[in-house]
């Protein structure tokens, strides 16, 4: 397992960024039920991402700089709720 993800948005981008550096991967979305899963800690994991151990090394680097210049989406969604997306 590469990566888990508390933001559907985030976890998706991430994945087109392998896609757009030939890393495949894998996710659990397949064996999604819409649930989310409660881990240690008591964080929300939406999905998680696995990828090759051969391609583990460039796709952890990809996703350090994702990360590094991530916004948070759950910020922005929770905002535009509140007001109505004004």
């Amino acid at each position: 397992m590469l990566a888990s993800f508390e933001d559907i948005v985030s976890a998706e981008i991430f994945k087109d960024i392998l896609k757009d550096n030939g890393i495949l991967f894998t996710d659990d979305s397949a064996l999604d039920d819409g649930s989310m899963q409660v881990v240690f800690g008591g964080n929300l994991v939406v999905c998680k991402v696995f990828v090759s151990s051969n391609d583990f090394e460039k796709a952890n680097e990809l996703l350090t700089e994702f990360l590094e210049s991530n916004t948070q989406f759950e910020d922005f969604f929770d905002e535009n709720a509140i007001d109505g997306g004004n």
